[in-house]
């Protein structure tokens, strides 16, 4: 669970119980009982100040709090709606916290699944927006989501450590991060690619058909009427062409697995490029800039090869 999620999780816990315990304690009277619970309270609320700030995670604040609430409600209550509901939400929190999940129930049962759920989403988002594309998101794996977040933070890693410091480094690299976040789309225009293409591949019975030709070329050389062979040989011959589409759907699958090795590589050494690039001198700040641009441009050009057999499968996928 991210810090965020765990923010959302414990700010809401500790809105629910501040109103519950505002509610239930509006109508004491007793001075001392009063100066006791504000110092407690303001004793709680240093302290998980203190952690919050040490962690750098409002998290902490907002869960000691809510946590702090809860004997509040159930002490002055007793057994009622206002308990029951601080009990359940603060134990929701807890459980939602240390991603426990219940025995015998499916993963579900877990709160960190659910946030996990809507991160994934977020992410297949994200990559539609960069591929520029409507669908098709809903099949990449948890590999390829990974692999496209470890991009971002790459390309991220890049742009951050051009912090204006050097203004001639920045000047001298303008055009190569410009040129990654074109190549963080072609990234994401493969990944999608690249799971039309297996769901393809996968959808292709190769040994079935490769049956197929040989049966059909046994039965070929036994028939004795030269028409029925030769319209045998005819259907031969479409299977096989069928075979070379696969075998080049195949390969066309197999280079966008290695355009994205190389992208990946590609981004992850720019980072070390750029913080080298600060202690070099100006000759070898544009020799090495102009030799991480070419190298984008590249990678950039060749996936222009790619497009004949990617075309082929959008059209067989279509004939399907």
């Amino acid at each position: 669970m991210t810090t965020i999620e765990r923010t959302m999780l414990t700010f809401g816990i500790f809105v629910l119980n501040l109103y519950l315990v505002l509610t239930v304690h509006q109508g004491i009277r007793d001075e001392q009982q009063m100066q006791l619970i504000f110092t407690l309270t303001s004793l709680v609320f240093l302290t998980s100040i203190a952690i919050s700030v040490y962690q750098r995670d409002p998290s902490y604040f907002f869960g000691i709090v809510a946590l702090y609430y809860c004997p509040f409600i159930v002490l002055r209550t007793g057994l009622s709606l206002e308990s029951g509901a601080a009990l359940i939400a603060t134990g929701g929190m807890l459980h939602g916290l240390s991603g426990w999940q219940l025995p015998g129930l499916p993963q579900w049962a877990s709160l960190g699944w659910v946030f996990g759920l809507f991160g994934r989403r977020r992410l297949m988002r994200r990559i539609l927006q960069a591929a520029r594309a409507k669908a098709g998101a809903e099949h990449l794996v948890d590999s390829d989501l990974r692999e496209f977040a470890a991009l971002e933070h790459d390309v991220a890693r890049v742009r951050a450590s051009l912090d204006g410091s050097d203004p001639a480094l920045e000047e001298a690299l303008q055009d190569t991060i410009r040129q990654m976040a074109g190549l963080q789309a072609d990234h994401a225009r493969l990944l999608l690619r690249g799971a039309h293409l297996g769901r393809v591949l996968q959808q292709s019975d190769r040994a079935g058909l490769e049956r197929e030709i040989a049966v059909a070329e046994r039965e070929a050389a036994a028939t004795a009427d030269p028409v029925a062979q030769a319209q045998i040989r005819d259907m031969v011959i479409l299977k096989q062409k069928r075979l070379q589409e696969m075998d080049r759907l195949a390969t066309c699958h197999k280079r966008i697995q290695v355009q994205r090795m190389q992208i990946t590589e590609l981004v992850k050494g720019a980072f070390e490029t750029v913080n080298s690039l600060k202690f070099a001198d100006i000759q070898t700040m544009k020799a090495s800039s102009g030799q991480l641009s070419r190298g984008i441009v590249r990678i950039r050009g060749e996936l222009e090869s790619l497009e004949q057999g990617l075309l082929t499968a959008e059209s067989l996928s279509h004939n399907a």
